[in-house]
């Protein structure tokens, strides 16, 4: 069958999931297409590029920012942020993956999708980065100069993205293992870019990669949803696809030659200048086997790689804990066209990092000897069931399957290989009985000898003297330059920040697609639950449509914890389900809980009620396939009541693990730890947090690491003590999200539940909190930074509205932006105002830190003299609306009726604040520039990132402290 220059390939149900698929073939220009047809609103398009790197400048990373800054019909600088501020859609990027560039969509506004699909469309095959080099330059790199006497610097937002993610070790640790163990293919290069290469790529380079790849013939195209397939397919075709003519494209990624001899590798990796290496190093092992065609066996190693490598019981893990070889230790997949498992030792000394690789071989060995646990195996055969059920029931279900299908669909192979599971879970429980696992150890991971040892030494300040030796390097090229040189330098980049500060003309802005206000249709979620009342406990019964994955959160009253006890309470949460109980010991827990249940977790949260009243919870989610099934119910209140903290061992096992992983998220998400650290001297809210999550619980649970000898009595003391004054059914809250009939199966076993909890009254803590208003920076080992400022608007604003949101990212995602991303080279910014009457700006991945806190301390102003029409206006309501109405998966919906009832905010409220946005208005919005003039430039700021660049501003901190 053949509709608008299409090709009707391939027809078919795929049961599993509910959908239909439909594969079509594009005669003319050769593009493949594939719709996915589902009883979904929440629609999505994508259209995907096949883009192998062949060096480290990261030119597929460094063209997927371009491209979405101007195109042949859309001619404002960056259609991207204009979609960001003025479209309804629910998911909005692109991203760039060892060898694949994608640019992915979704909305539930039919009229907003089809805008939004076609910008992309005429963005990845006509940008406008032919006519305009100054795109190269802002989201690439330059030479950036602002004067002729300052100093050259390197400047470009993927630059600084890049520094971002290569301060994490793991990051440098990752992409060397890559390159040996696929020296012979693209999958060597770094496709982000290396932030040491990135200033060798040329325009030229990259304008050519754009011209050999983004071409239909090497796209995947793909739709999702309840749509006219017809209208899609007639408009693909007339508007793009029928202007160009099938070309043959190189696009091949070779097969990696399996080596002969296993590969040893060392590497150095920076710590900060003043740390102790002794215990800093790290080690990885990794092996490569079977391409992506291999669904079942690649579902097996990842199978046992839960088993083996990553579950509490699993061998290498218990073994590299009974050595004692490093505080973290963790394994995953990768999976491109040749599938690799890697294994990773953290924070260990020399002598430990090179005992890493034969201990996880002898270790395998003993398995293979011993056999595989089956009990172990079919509890991960479960784990795995559990995220294919639930696979679509995600917020954004058409991009994942969209990110899925190119597994297979990339590689030339059927995309729906990689959706159906039914089959395959059949296969694998059948395997259980035969020696196909052992099998499998054997020669993927023994026999194999396509594998690498890889140790990596910690070298203080080694990013520190590389950033040196470029500083140094640019001097050199600053002093070779002549006056004239120098002078044009310093003009063209005053040129690019005109441009980037530089509104468009209206002309412009009239070609990007905006809906009108009047066409959108737009609630707020509004909820189907009962509540039940009883002596001590309340249940609320939440009728949500799953895939037979039900959902249950247990809310424990956490009022009466003293402040000082708060981040032992996260301390508790991270240790549940990882130490013995009464009944088990830990290596037994997670099959335990994996053949009763899809898991549980633990996580304190604090609430804010609508009088402004702070409540403080415990939470235990829970999922299971059987609700009335009392077997997860009672491996719960074992894991609850009876968790045995005696073992001194194992605790300091999982605390060095926390802390590890506590202190990476800070490098990568410190924008986050900063608002928390400015928060938590605003509010009751914000300090509970920083106590619970922050940088105060990271130098707590540090503490208690470093000195476990001297702190571990107290600790065991108190973990025994507040463990037994949190599970009590006093004031319990117990949401449960499922349909009708598993709610009624569910009622008898809670009563059960409940009636093994402690009952103790006890009386609500009180809080002093720390209010001291200064302005801190925190040093960590960093190439960039996170700065925030704020403080509350409550003396110049009482209340919290609505169309605050829209204030606010209208200021982040146009003024801030063009600043602070654009012109300063972040990799992103953020401004917010809340209803704990905070104001927050902050900066993501920022080379800077006085530059943007001036940026902040012009916002107010900007707001008051604002003057846009009121079309402009009406698109930046639009844009904001989804915060109001977000798209909620089965998890989301039980969370909201959790949050409704602890909270006090109904239906109600949240349609206030919607008609609020609604109704927004310029007069107002200049208002508030007076309260974002008078809370943050009297507000105070946190600075997380670069030690050198912190004490290159340290007039600037009333407090530096090195974490």
């Amino acid at each position: 069958m053949n509709k608008f220059g299409f090709t009707l390939l391939k027809h078919e149900k795929i049961d599993e999931l509910n959908i239909e698929s439909f594969q079509f073939i594009h005669d003319k220009s050769g593009a493949e297409l594939l719709y996915l047809k589902a009883k979904d609103d929440n629609k999505a398009f994508g259209v995907g590029f096949k883009t192998p790197p062949y060096d480290d400048t990261g030119l597929p990373h460094i063209l997927e920012h371009a491209v979405l800054a101007g195109s042949r019909k859309y001619k404002t600088k960056e259609p991207f942020m204009n979609l960001v501020q003025s479209s309804m859609a629910t998911y909005l990027n692109a991203s760039t993956y060892p060898d694949k560039t994608i640019y992915p969509i979704a909305s539930r506004n039919i009229q907003d999708f089809r805008n939004l699909m076609d910008v992309y469309l005429d963005a990845v095959f006509y940008p406008a980065i032919y006519d305009e080099e100054k795109i190269f330059r802002q989201e690439g790199w330059r030479y950036d100069i602002a004067n002729v006497e300052d100093p050259i610097e390197y400047k470009g937002v993927v630059f600084s993205e890049m520094r971002g993610v290569y301060s994490s070790p793991i990051s440098l640790i990752d992409k060397e293992l890559d390159r040996a163990l696929f020296p012979d293919t693209p999958y060597k290069y770094e496709s982000g870019g290396d932030p040491y290469t990135i200033y060798d790529l040329e325009i030229e380079d990259y304008l050519n990669f754009h011209k050999k790849y983004y071409h239909p013939a090497n796209s995947k195209m793909y739709l999702y949803g309840d749509l006219d397939i017809d209208e899609f397919l007639q408009y693909i075709d007339t508007e793009y696809l029928s202007n160009f003519d099938k070309i043959e494209i190189d696009t091949e990624i070779p097969i990696q030659p399996k080596f002969n001899n296993s590969v040893e590798k060392n590497i150095e990796i920076s710590i900060g200048k003043a740390e102790d290496p002794q215990d800093k190093n790290y080690a990885a092992w990794g092996v490569a086997f079977n391409t992506f065609v291999d669904y079942e066996e690649n579902a097996m190693i990842n199978i046992l790689l839960d088993t083996l490598f990553n579950s509490q019981s699993a061998p290498v893990r218990l073994a590299v804990e009974a050595e004692n070889l490093g505080e973290d230790y963790f394994a995953y997949s990768d999976c491109n066209q040749e599938n690799a498992v890697k294994v990773y030792l953290v924070n260990a000394s020399l002598e430990n990092a090179n005992k890493f690789s034969e201990l996880i071989e002898k270790t395998l060995e003993k398995v293979v000897e011993e056999k595989i646990d089956r009990t172990a195996l079919q509890a991960s055969i479960n784990r795995l069931e559990f995220n294919l059920k639930e696979m679509n029931t995600g917020s954004n279900t058409g991009v994942n399957y969209f990110s899925r299908v190119l597994k297979s669909w990339l590689y030339g192979d059927d995309p729906i290989n990689s959706l159906r599971y039914a089959d395959l879970l059949k296969h694998l429980n059948e395997s259980l009985e035969s020696d196909v696992w052992e099998n499998l150890v054997k020669s993927k991971f023994l026999d194999n000898k396509h594998k690498v040892s890889m140790l990596a030494k910690a070298i203080p300040g080694l990013n520190a003297e590389k950033d040196a030796e470029v500083s140094s390097e640019l001097a050199e090229y600053k002093a070779s330059l002549s006056e004239e040189d120098l002078e044009n330098l310093v003009n063209k980049n005053q040129e690019l920040y005109k441009w980037q500060e530089q509104d468009d003309s209206p002309e412009k802005k009239a070609t990007i697609p905006t809906l009108n206000i009047e066409d959108i249709e737009v609630d707020v979620p509004k909820l189907n639950y009962d509540i039940e009342e009883h002596d001590n406990y309340t249940v609320i019964e939440n009728h949500v449509v799953t895939s037979g994955v039900n959902y249950v959160i247990y809310s424990f009253d956490l009022n009466h914890i003293d402040s000082c006890d708060l981040p032992y309470v996260r301390i508790l949460s991270n240790l549940l389900g990882t130490v013995n109980t009464k009944s088990y010991k830990y290596t037994d827990l997670d099959s335990k809980i994996a053949l009763s249940s899809g898991g549980f977790s633990y996580n304190p949260n604090v609430y804010t009620k609508i009088d402004d009243t702070v409540d403080l919870r415990f939470e235990v989610f829970a999922k299971t396939l059987d609700l009335e099934a009392n077997d997860w119910t009672k491996v719960l209140a074992e894991i609850l009541l009876s968790s045995d903290f005696k073992d001194e061992k194992r605790i300091l096992e999982v605390l060095n693990m926390e802390a590890s992983n506590e202190y990476e998220s800070i490098v990568g998400n410190g924008n986050r730890y900063a608002s928390l650290r400015l928060s938590s001297r605003l509010n009751e809210t914000g300090y509970v947090n920083e106590q619970l999550k922050g940088v105060s619980y990271y130098q707590v649970l540090k503490n208690i690491v470093d000195n476990f000898s001297s702190e571990k009595d107290a600790l065991i003391e108190k973990l025994s003590e507040i463990s037994k004054v949190i599970f009590n059914k006093n004031n319990l809250l117990i949401t449960v999200g499922a349909e009708e009939k598993a709610i009624k199966e569910f009622k008898n076993n809670a009563e059960v539940f409940v009636d093994n909890l402690f009952e103790d009254v006890y009386t609500p803590a009180k809080r002093e909190l720390g209010q001291r208003r200064y302005n801190e920076a925190i040093k960590i080992d960093s190439n960039v930074n996170y700065v925030v400022k704020g403080g509350s608007f409550e003396k110049y604003k009482e209340n919290y509205e609505g169309d605050m949101v829209v204030m606010t990212s209208m200021i982040s995602s146009d003024y801030m932006h063009n600043m602070i991303r654009a012109k300063g080279g972040a990799y992103g910014n953020a401004l917010k105002m809340n209803k704990l009457k905070e104001v927050i700006a902050s900066s993501y991945r920022d080379p800077n830190i006085k530059y943007t806190l001036d940026i902040y301390d012009t916002l107010g102003d900007h707001l008051k003299n604002l003057e846009i029409p009121k079309k402009s206006l009406d698109e930046y309501i639009i844009g904001a609306i989804n915060h109001f109405n977000p798209v909620l998966n089965p998890t989301g919906l039980t969370y909201l009726a959790n949050v409704e009832h602890l909270t006090g905010e109904t239906y109600e409220d949240r349609k206030r604040d919607l008609e609020s946005a609604l109704n927004t208005d310029l007069e107002k919005m200049q208002k508030y520039g007076e309260v974002l003039a008078n809370t943050i430039n009297n507000g105070n700021y946190v600075v997380i990132g670069n030690a050198e660049a912190i004490e290159n501003n340290k007039e600037l901190f009333d407090e530096i402290i090195n974490i």
